[in-house]
């Protein structure tokens, strides 16, 4: 037995798969020009490598005259090609290329630059008429012929369990004209035989060769098994049809990939120019690390001291210019918008203005290079699972965002995450300050512009990827997430509907959100009322879990001594308003005068309305210090307007004034399911001021109980419920888990 190939790398690995090497002569060759005397061998096997020889028919027409060469008389040969093209092997097996390079080193140079050339000719095919053709003129008599590989490439591959369909439609009629290769078994007719002449028993053998007793069995099967497959032959005409369509949109992205490629080789070279300008403006960058934190502290007295002149006269004139403003243009009209348009550039103009200057020190990352070296790096610590946050706002502890919460507690518990950040300007790049705690930074632009990157990574884990608002642009990202066997959630913050009609959220689409909804595996919401309104777009499970409490928020290692009132209430937060109720803080404080009400946030003012003196605006503060100035308060408040914008949030808040002891008066948002004890709501400034009044009256042993309450809704404990939730009581995870289970994809 002789094994030809030209590759001797190919022949190694042959060599070391067999049992039997010492009885096998492993021969590096051309199948064209054979090293092997005339009448050397009975049989001649020949499978996947007429398609592949340069010159098609013509190289074909010469392997097959030295097969007839070689074959004694009465020889059998089994012969294999194409009758569709097929993916491009170099591709999916890069090593072929070194098979071919050894090939070109054989060969004469004139012959060598073919394959330089045409190195591996994946789409040549073969008519079964020309295969015949050959075969009869070098002295062949074919005595059988078996159709393979029905079903499209790759998906028998990938599930085993469709090998058996495959086996069956290879030998029915109307699903051959779809094969994609055929072999041939052909015998050499001898000179003094006469043409078509062929001895009984190598027809025999033949015949065992190709239908033996499994092909007696599949015969049975077919006969049962196709009986009522004649009735849809149109539909095999129009899976060919498909199939046709497919291949020629494999073609248009081929093209498409390539010219990506020159993309991608073009900008490579930009990024080589701006390296030095990257070393000078991060040099630039850690020398001003001080300047920025001195600025820090500076915005937040600037903050304060503009609170302060929100109350002056001249705040209140600017108040009245907006209110003319809004009744000039109301929310929702065409002016409105014309209005925001012009604004927007304006911004634009701005922000570009901004990014330009000198003192603007940016550093631009490489992003595939960051997440293939996190990657990398976890595979270290071999985790479990990794998850993808997909978000509306950058990585800040300090602002306690929901998304950021969730980032920090599955990095404490050792789930490695992948942060994508939404960034306004293309220059700015968040810093890449959490890789120690597994947490990767990237912008969701970039993730965007190469989906297929992020959805390919970290194969072999339990991948989750949780999207944190409904962004159009994540169509074809979550397309190639569920194909790649991710788990996918979607996590509702808040009523984006209604915060893109006030003039936010300009990119939202409706469409997209319900999309979104029916196609991930699992969707989760901050409260009862957005529960409903995902059920209301086509949601059929929703699972409420509501905002968390980070525990090092109720405390404070500082005091922040405040003037008290008869009774004081404090709020901190944003102080938009779109959602928060100035008018009903200034009623309320008007009908209690000898009350103090104490406001620290940032994002808006009071406009035109002058408020009482008992209420003082205290700016932003910084987060560690929030529990310092609540010492002071006797109620914590949360005066939302009664507005469905109001109505799906779900304020952390609550939970942080619950944390510290506080009872709780809120308008407009709804207690956390199971603290209606300790959260209030009410209506109007009557009830407010009666219900501050009686929580404030309560005994110390509430504030204890409501502690209790707080410390029982920690981001660690919803994180649980969302993992929980992801793995168990998704709309598709359990079918998704099941048909990945068996290839590299795990989700």
């Amino acid at each position: 037995m002789a094994a030809v190939d030209v590759s001797t790398e190919m022949l190694r690995k042959a060599r070391a798969l067999t049992h039997r090497a010492g009885d096998i002569a492993f021969v590096t060759a051309d199948v064209r020009q054979l090293p092997f005397p005339r009448d050397s061998f009975d049989g001649v096997v020949c499978i996947e490598v007429l398609e592949h020889l340069p010159n098609h028919l013509e190289d074909a027409d010469v392997a097959l005259a030295e097969f007839a060469r070689v074959l004694r008389g009465d020889g059998l040969l089994v012969v294999e090609a194409p009758l569709q093209p097929h993916e491009d092997l170099v591709a999916r097996h890069p090593d072929l290329r070194g098979s071919w390079k050894e090939l070109q080193d054989m060969l004469d140079p004139a012959a060598g630059r073919q394959y330089a050339e045409r190195p591996l000719g994946t789409w040549l095919h073969f008519d079964e008429s020309s295969v015949t053709d050959l075969l009869d003129r070098h002295g062949f008599t074919v005595l059988a012929r078996r159709y393979v590989r029905v079903l499209p490439s790759g998906l028998v591959e990938r599930f085993p369990a469709m090998e058996a369909l495959d086996a069956v439609l290879e030998g029915h009629a109307h699903t051959q004209s779809l094969a994609r290769e055929a072999v041939w078994v052909a015998q050499r007719t001898s000179a003094a035989r006469a043409p078509g002449a062929v001895s009984r028993p190598s027809v025999e053998r033949a015949e065992g060769a190709v239908r033996g007793p499994a092909g007696n069995e599949l015969q049975a099967a077919l006969e049962t098994t196709f009986t009522s497959m004649a009735a849809h032959a149109g539909e095999v005409d129009a899976l060919q049809r498909e199939r046709q369509a497919q291949q020629e949109a494999l073609e248009g992205a081929r093209r498409h990939a390539e010219a990506l490629r020159v993309r991608l080789e073009r900008a490579e070279a930009d990024l080589d120019e701006t390296d030095e300008r990257r070393r000078r403006a991060e040099a630039a960058a850690a020398d001003s690390a001080d300047h920025r934190r001195r600025a820090e502290h500076g915005r937040y007295e600037a903050e304060r001291e503009l609170t302060m002149l929100r109350s002056t006269a001249a705040m209140r004139l600017a108040g009245k210019v907006w209110t003319a403003l809004n009744t000039a243009l109301p929310q929702g009209s065409r002016r409105r918008r014309a209005y925001q348009r012009v604004r927007s550039r304006g911004q634009q103009a701005a922000m570009e203005a901004a990014v330009s200057t000198p003192l603007a020190v940016q550093r631009r990352q490489d992003v595939v290079a960051d997440l293939l070296d996190f990657e990398s790096q976890i595979r270290s610590a071999k985790p479990h699972t990794v998850a993808v946050l997909l978000c509306g706002t950058q990585l800040i502890e300090s602002e306690g965002q929901r998304p950021t919460q969730f980032a920090l507690a599955l990095a404490s518990q050792g789930i490695p995450v992948v942060f994508a950040y939404w960034r306004w300007d293309p220059e700015e790049w968040a810093a890449q300050d959490r890789l120690a705690e597994s947490i990767l930074q990237v912008p969701i632009d970039v993730v965007l512009q190469r989906p297929n990157l992020l959805a390919d990574a970290f194969v072999g884990m339990r991948r989750l990827a949780v999207f944190e608002f409904p962004y159009p642009g994540f169509f074809e990202l979550l397309a190639n997430l569920n194909a790649r066997g991710w788990t996918t959630v979607y996590d509702v913050l808040d009523d984006w509907q209604e915060f893109h009609r006030v003039g936010q959220a300009e990119w939202y689409d409706a469409a997209f959100e319900g999309h979104l909804i029916t196609g991930v595996d699992a969707v989760t919401a901050v409260n009862g009322f957005l529960a409903d309104r995902v059920r209301s777009l086509g949601g059929q499970e929703v699972e409420v879990i509501g905002n968390g409490l980070s525990p090092s928020v109720a405390t404070s290692a500082v005091t922040r001594p405040l003037e008290r009132g008869e009774l004081t209430l404090g709020y901190f937060g944003h102080l938009t308003g779109a959602w928060f109720d100035w008018r009903l803080v200034a009623e309320v404080a008007r009908r209690a005068p000898t009350w103090k009400v104490y406001l620290i946030g940032y994002g808006g003012d009071p406009g035109g309305l002058a408020l009482p003196p008992n209420v003082e605006l205290l700016g932003r503060k910084p987060q560690d210090e929030l529990a310092a100035y609540a010492a002071n308060w006797d109620v914590g408040i949360i005066p939302f307007k009664p507005e469905r914008l109001a109505a799906g949030a779900d304020p952390i808040k609550a939970y942080e004034y619950l944390a510290m002891g506080l009872p709780v008066v809120v308008t407009g948002v709804h207690p956390p399911p199971g603290g209606e004890e300790f959260v209030v709501r009410v209506d109007g400034a009557d009830e407010f001021v009666d219900a501050a009044q009686q929580v404030a009256a309560l005994s110390d042993a509430h504030a204890d109980r409501r502690r209790e309450f707080a410390y029982t809704c920690t981001w660690d404990q919803r994180l649980r419920r969302l993992l929980d939730t992801a793995s168990h009581h998704g709309q598709r995870v359990a079918q998704k888990n099941r048909l990945f289970s068996g290839g590299e994809h795990t989700g």
